[in-house]
């Protein structure tokens, strides 16, 4: 779950700068546990994409994303989790780049853009919780 930091190709691209083979932390680490994993919108379970915020689903350049509130959503709506799955989730770097701009456009102060940074972080957690419940 979360952003382009996570996302492994749900449309198409993988966001990497590497070398083409394991080239995302999330494919790293499922390989490291002999697994592999495949983004949702090819039948897996890696909702990740890139410029997703925690909760607001339009991101940081004015496009739009599934949040990662809606991403835990749309798994939990048809999957479950048991003892032994291990859950990799990344985000809030879209919400901080969309805080800084509106700082830098002047439509948010500098106090409620750090109020906003701590909401999503506390959204973030929620979802941490979601997904462990």
């Amino acid at each position: 779950f979360g952003d382009g930091f996570t996302d492994i190709g749900q449309n198409g691209a993988r966001y990497t700068v590497n070398d083409g083979s394991i080239n995302n932390w999330t494919l790293q680490i499922a390989s490291n546990y002999g697994s592999t994993i495949t983004p949702s919108a090819s039948g897996g379970t890696a909702y990740a994409q890139g410029n997703a915020r925690v909760t607001a689903t339009t991101d940081a350049a004015g496009g739009s994303a599934p949040s990662i509130t809606q991403q835990v959503t749309k798994f939990l709506a048809s999957n479950t989790l048991g003892d032994s799955n291990l859950v990799l989730m990344n985000g809030g770097i879209s919400d901080i780049v969309a805080g800084m701009n509106a700082v830098s456009a002047g439509t948010l102060s500098t106090d409620d853009f750090l109020a906003s940074a701590t909401t999503a972080g506390k959204e973030m957690a929620a979802q941490v919780r979601r997904l462990s419940d």
